[in-house]
């Protein structure tokens, strides 16, 4: 097995070379920009499979068993690095949600506003994939604290409850606030809350939802780690690598080659499981960071290079289950995992991090309320530089204290678990 790996790592090693020439090549014969060009388009091609070969191989060398002092433990038994990841990763949430109007623009932007605006919503991409993994670190063991029927009953009231109210809540405030006509038929109204019309951003609901159905099927499964990691290696190469290669090569993926089991998002609640319960070595934790800043710029870069040309956004590196999605993610996870490991903390730093953490929810729930009044009632230019780098911060603090309020008001409380 060791002789193999060798032989993988090499192999590695080769297709980046080899993606380097071929970036050279392209570089001297002036195709670089050029996203129809065969020659950054094989470049992409081999740089994503070494990237792939080094993920797959850093997981592969990770070793099974808890580590002493992984845990640094709350009052309400939380990971404290898993606390920091939401409390992070609801913040860039909002840089993303801030960043929209400039990305997303039609048609795309140009010049300083393309390159900024996707620096931020590439290097923010993460926190989706970064939640999903949470579920799986913290609730795939659900069965040792409580039953089934209770885990349902507890994601029930905590998720569903809120997103029925808040849906609600956001088609009013499409009429009253942004001025918009109104269906009041309940066909209609049931139709938009289904599919999260009258607020986007609530598309995340569905997949949660998908995700605990699963949990009990997933919770079951005997040698979690041995069937988990063979599940993600598959789930990598046929959900992340294939179809990303097979879209640079102009040729149509088979979805029917993807694997079930990982389908959809099952893959990140699996390896947030299983990157929260092994041991990684330095240098595998090493090669996954590295890993997750090359699939930030292949997200970054490549956007521009097969976006040149176009009037339009092209979203081949796009995608929460793509590869450069995967990659990032990954890497944050296990850079936050480790960075708070064996340090002396100060006591109120830790309040403070589980305190904001058990509001981020409530967070992603209203902050968007407050950007898109701010876009519909006052001449803020939020394509502004200035907006897009320092209103998140502000957005995030104003939406934290209205849910601290909210927390302690009786009757609203149970909107914001």
């Amino acid at each position: 097995m060791r002789r193999y790996r060798h032989l993988l790592k090499i192999t590695a090693l080769f297709l980046i070379i080899s993606s380097i020439a071929f970036f050279a090549a392209a570089i001297i014969k002036g195709s670089l920009g050029n996203s129809n060009s065969y020659l950054p388009r094989i470049a992409f091609i081999l740089l994503i499979t070494a990237l792939t070969l080094a993920e797959l191989l850093s997981i592969l060398d990770t070793e099974k068993g808890q580590e002493s002092g992984d845990r640094l433990q709350s009052s309400s038994s939380r990971f404290f690095y898993i606390s920091a990841l939401n409390v992070l990763a609801a913040l860039f949430v909002v840089y993303l949600h801030t960043n929209g109007n400039a990305f997303f623009s039609t048609p795309r932007p140009k010049g300083r506003l393309w390159v900024t605006s996707n620096f931020i919503e590439t290097f923010c991409y993460w926190p989706v994939p970064i939640f999903i993994m949470i579920s799986g670190a913290t609730l795939m063991e659900y069965r040792q604290r409580y039953e089934t029927k209770i885990f349902l009953e507890k994601r029930f009231t905590k998720t569903v409850i809120p997103y029925l109210a808040w849906s609600l809540f956001a088609c009013a405030f499409d009429v009253l606030t942004l001025d918009m006509e109104m269906n009041w038929n309940p066909v209609h109204i049931i139709q938009n809350i289904f599919t999260s019309n009258y607020m986007p951003i609530y598309w995340y609901f569905p997949v949660q939802f998908a995700i605990y159905l699963s949990m009990p099927l997933l919770s079951a499964v005997q040698n979690k780690l041995k069937t988990f990691l063979f599940t993600i290696v598959i789930g990598i190469i046929t959900i992340c690598w294939l179809p990303l290669t097979c879209s640079l090569l102009h040729i149509n993926y088979n979805g029917a080659l993807q694997l079930p089991v990982a389908g959809g998002y099952l893959i990140y609640t699996m390896l947030g499981y299983y990157l929260s319960r092994v041991q990684i070595g330095k240098r595998s934790r090493i090669c996954i960071y590295l890993s997750g800043a090359a699939g930030w710029l292949l997200h970054f870069l490549g956007t521009i290079w097969i976006s040149a040309g176009s009037d339009t956004l092209i979203s081949t590196y796009k995608g929460y289950t793509n590869l450069p999605a995967l990659l990032q993610a990954a890497a944050v996870f296990v850079f936050f995992r480790y960075l708070f490991m064996n340090r002396n903390l100060s006591e109120k730093f830790e309040k403070a991090v589980y305190s904001l953490a058990n509001l981020t929810f409530g967070i992603y729930l209203i902050h968007k309320f407050l950007l898109d009044t701010i876009d519909a009632r006052t001449s803020v230019n939020t394509n502004s530089i200035i907006w897009r780098l320092f209103a998140p911060p502000i957005i995030f603090a104003v939406s934290t204290g209205i849910i601290y309020l909210m927390k302690r008001i009786p009757g609203l409380k149970k909107l914001v678990p």
